[in-house]
């Protein structure tokens, strides 16, 4: 399941109890429990896939390409969108894996990235420049 995050609001992170949280999340979660216990109610097995790729089963289910900035890139929203998981023993029509590339040439996010974490892998953050910058930013 995804959604566009329409609003830059749905951007915003906080912390919590030491740790970070997206509320952009938040709909989409509320969203897959709906499905969940929509599959259930059906007699069907479901639940969030915690332990599978999000991003590889988004472009396997059509969403999108696996773009240079990490990220799923969607031929209408870009990056702007948000996925979660639902794994199910229901029967679903497939849709056909996203194989076009919608980055091309293009290095915008590449050029952006204020770490270099997107630079040295092309389409592979780097985890530790990327955390590392983060972990040094003074926060309110």
């Amino acid at each position: 399941m995804g959604y566009h995050v329409w609003d830059d609001m749905l951007e915003i992170a906080i912390r919590k109890n030491g740790k970070w949280v997206y509320l952009g999340y938040f709909p989409l979660s509320v969203l897959a429990l709906e499905v969940i216990s929509y599959l259930e109610e059906k007699g069907y097995s479901a639940n969030l896939g915690d332990l599978v790729s999000y991003k590889r089963l988004a472009q396997l289910a059509g969403f999108g390409n696996y773009g240079k900035n990490a990220l799923i890139v969607n031929p209408k929203y870009g990056p702007w969108m948000r996925i979660v998981p639902v794994v199910t023993n229901a029967e679903l029509t497939a849709d056909k894996p996203f194989d076009q590339d919608l980055c091309g040439d293009c290095e915008n996010c590449i050029r952006a990235c204020p770490t270099g974490a997107l630079g040295a892998l092309r389409g592979r953050r780097q985890q530790v420049p990327c955390r590392d910058a983060h972990s040094r930013r003074k926060y309110p």
